[in-house]
This record gives structure tokens, C-alpha cells and sequence, in this order.
């Protein structure tokens, strides 16, 4: 059998398709065909799978992260979550959380590099009143914008989380390829 190029898989569709494929020892994608003894599957950090040594699908399933929140904060009483996964070089995220003690920034310390967005993102924030009036979450990675590089779920310093609020956001944000060598909280 031929090796496969990767670069063939250039769809979600087909992608999937080929993973749903390896996983099962079936593979119909057009023009490829592999040796299923060049494909495994890793579970050591989240589900990976690999054709040869090149990782192709990785899923760290979602994380329970609440005892990474800061002090004051913590999930809501209230149906409160505080999940986060990875899926490729996408990061998804849950939050509903009960904030107790004003500030600005939810975890305590900050996510691995691995988790680091490619730029900065705003995601709007239900619930969850600030200082000024305006509802927003940052989410940012420079060292020139903040004391210490990472991700930080934050709002912006001018209109800090106010104390006996709930504020409830998720969504998603494309990160650098490059796989954690650690997981964050605990499995679901």
C-alpha cells in the first residue's frame, strides 16, 4: 500500500471521514490508500491519533478547570461549569461562574503556551455586569498588555467582574499548532 499524503486531507469532510476511517480500520478516501500498521491511536495526553509520527487528530476531551479560578471565583451554584477543551488547534470553553470578590482575571495561574490564542479575542459575557457599564471578556496572550504572558479569561482592567455576580460565556479561539504536554484540571 501507498503512503498517504497528508496533504491531500485539505477538508473537514474528508479529514474526518479518514479519521472515522483509521479508527476503524476502514479507509475509502479518494486516491489514498494506508497500511493500517503506520496508524495508533495515544491516549497519554487526551486521544491522539498519528499515521507514522505525524499527529493528525488530537481531542483532550473536556476539562473540568475550576481549581485553577482564582480566589473569589468559582462555579456557580447555580448549574455552574467551568470546562475547557482542545480539539486540533481549537480551544473550547464553558464557563458559568459565581464571582465574589471584584477583579479583572478568573484563573490563577495562567494556561500553558499550548493553550496561548494566536491573536487576541473579545467574547461578549451574559449576566455578568462590569464597573462601567459594558459587557466584554479578553482574552490575551502579550506580555505588553499584561504582567506575564498566557491566556487569561479577563475583562479589561477598566471594568472589572463585580462582586455577587454570575457571568456566564463560552466559545472558541484558534491556537498555534504544537500539542500540551500536560493537561489542565480533570477529566469529565
Amino acid at each position: 500500500m501507498a503512503e498517504i499524503e497528508l496533504e491531500n486531507l485539505t477538508t473537514p469532510d474528508l479529514k474526518r471521514k479518514f479519521l472515522l476511517g483509521a479508527l476503524n480500520g476502514d479507509f475509502d478516501v479518494p486516491g489514498t490508500e494506508v497500511d493500517p500498521s503506520l496508524i495508533h491511536v495515544d491516549d497519554t495526553i487526551g486521544k491522539r491519533v498519528f499515521i507514522g509520527d505525524t499527529m493528525v487528530y488530537g481531542d483532550t476531551g473536556w476539562r473540568n478547570v475550576a481549581s485553577l479560578l482564582r480566589e473569589g471565583v468559582a462555579p456557580s451554584s447555580n448549574i455552574g461549569v467551568c470546562h475547557l477543551r482542545r480539539i486540533g488547534d481549537v480551544v473550547y470553553f464553558n464557563f458559568k461562574l459565581d464571582v465574589t470578590i471584584e477583579g479583572t482575571g478568573l484563573f490563577s495561574p495562567s494556561f500553558t503556551d499550548a493553550w496561548l490564542p494566536v491573536t487576541y479575542y473579545y467574547f461578549p459575557v451574559y449576566s455578568g455586569p462590569l464597573a462601567t457599564g459594558a459587557s466584554g471578556l479578553v482574552l490575551r496572550d502579550k506580555p505588553s498588555y499584561s504582567a506575564a504572558p498566557g491566556v487569561r479569561f479577563t475583562s479589561p482592567t477598566s471594568r472589572p467582574y463585580l462582586a455577587d455576580t454570575t457571568i456566564v460565556f463560552s466559545g472558541s479561539y484558534p491556537v498555534a499548532p504544537g500539542w500540551p504536554s500536560a493537561l489542565p484540571g480533570v477529566a469529565i
